[in-house]
């Protein structure tokens, strides 16, 4: 655990100090006295109980529990949800360090990655603008049990797991990647069911309680409602914007892991296991209706292993050519320490709602958004270039096989090394 904690406690302690200074520069929500949304819910289940929020806020307890001993000593609750928001950083970070130091990333790769990580929207700014939230909190918790499964620690994954599987609905996939990794590596069954089953339980608990002791029969509908979310598909300008979202919701490194998209699939070929992670994700995202800016922070501990995998396969100088193309992409669609109004708020990050009238204010979209889409066209364009024979060309398919487990004592083999060596980088 020392060999594991201390090159990485001064990147997590930067990430920290970099989360402070958004939030001093981007401003706060001013909706409901600095609540917001969702916010007025968390703060009821902050303040009194569990089951004070609606059918759906209620089956995210996990970080209102944990936010609620520092609350019991500032008597805050928009504080409380600042204070802990910054720990939830460092842990996400530590989380986020781990796994790279597992897939063999170098310290330039993994300040590169954390630092851009916590310039973009959903990690950091949003959270910066809009405190009382939980997906933070969420993210921290996702990432950690995906880290402790790759370093094989079943104790810390069950744990985490749990921790994911009632932070938010999404949580659930932390132990679907592990079911997966280990059903590929024929782990025992027994091994299988102790690790996961307490996090399954508690996904499918939490809903049964609040369903039947809390908010009664048929007050969740999220299945009907996600299934009429399918209808704004038939828009282009929908489309469009998920589009955007998704190439950019990691800034440059999204956009570099989309122009190496040969060898990133070749990744995903090796370790299938991402695709069951990032997948429900992607796909509940896509009719989850216009928050497409919040829900791909999950996706955070795929797109970070994705970019430090990649990225070595790349020669000297066009590591270099993508990292400072990454970074100019990064810091122009994600706009870190710039102030925040409130029409930028919608106009900027959710901008389709502007288009259904939904936005209390409407910005205009026009010209902006014209040249946002083909700034992101040309940008992937010119990394896309960047990568050409950054590899050799693979020598054929053949079926991965099982990763071992990590290395008890010493540093573990990294899970990169292993994937170069069969695609014959």
């Amino acid at each position: 655990m020392r060999k594991a904690l201390s090159p990485h406690v001064f990147i997590a302690l930067t990430a920290v100090a970099l989360f402070a200074g958004l939030h001093a520069t981007t401003g706060r929500i001013e909706t409901n006295g600095g609540v917001g949304y969702d916010g007025v819910d968390y703060m009821r289940m902050l303040m009194g109980q569990l089951d004070d929020g609606t059918p759906v806020t209620e089956l995210r307890p996990m970080i209102v529990l944990l936010n609620r001993p520092l609350y019991s000593r500032l008597g805050k609750p928009i504080e409380t949800f600042v204070v802990m928001n910054h720990v939830y950083v460092f842990v996400l970070a530590m989380g986020l360090l781990w796994l790279l130091d597992r897939y063999g990333a170098s310290t330039s790769v993994k300040w590169y990655s954390v630092l851009s990580v916590f310039l973009t929207i959903p990690v950091a700014r949003l959270p910066a603008y809009y405190p009382v939230l939980i997906d933070l909190g969420a993210a921290a918790a996702i990432t950690l049990a995906v880290a402790c499964v790759v370093r094989g620690n079943r104790v810390g994954a069950a744990v985490a797991c749990v921790a994911a599987a009632l932070s938010r609905e999404f949580g659930i996939v932390a132990a679907l990647f592990g079911l997966h990794r280990d059903l590929r590596s024929h782990t025992p069954a027994r091994q299988i069911a102790a690790t996961y089953l307490p996090a399954v339980a508690a996904w499918v608990g939490i809903r049964l309680v609040v369903e039947f002791l809390w908010e009664g029969a048929g007050s969740l509908q999220q299945s009907e409602w996600l299934l009429r979310n399918r209808e704004m598909w038939r828009d282009p300008l929908f489309v469009g914007f998920f589009a955007y979202f998704v190439l950019t919701s990691f800034g440059g490194l999204t956009l570099a892991i989309a122009a190496d998209g040969r060898r990133f699939l070749t990744f995903l070929r090796r370790e299938p296991e991402w695709i069951t992670f990032s997948v429900p994700i992607v796909a509940v995202t896509a009719i989850g209706g216009l928050d497409t800016v919040r829900y791909l922070i999950w996706l955070v501990p795929a797109v970070v292993v994705a970019f430090a995998v990649l990225s070595q396969g790349w020669s000297g100088a066009q590591r270099a050519v993508l990292f400072a193309g990454a970074a100019v992409a990064t810091w122009w669609t994600q706009r870190p320490f710039e102030p925040l109004s409130f029409a930028q708020y919608w106009g900027d990050w959710f901008p389709y709602y502007v288009i259904t009238g939904e936005a209390r204010e409407l910005p205009p979209l026009q010209p902006q958004w014209g040249w946002r889409f083909f700034a992101v066209a040309a940008g992937l364009w010119l990394l896309t270039m960047a990568t050409q024979r950054a590899v050799a060309p693979l020598q054929g398919r053949r079926r991965p096989e099982p990763l071992p487990e990590p290395i008890p004592a010493g540093r573990p083999e990294p899970v990169s090394r292993l994937f170069d060596e069969k695609v014959g980088v």
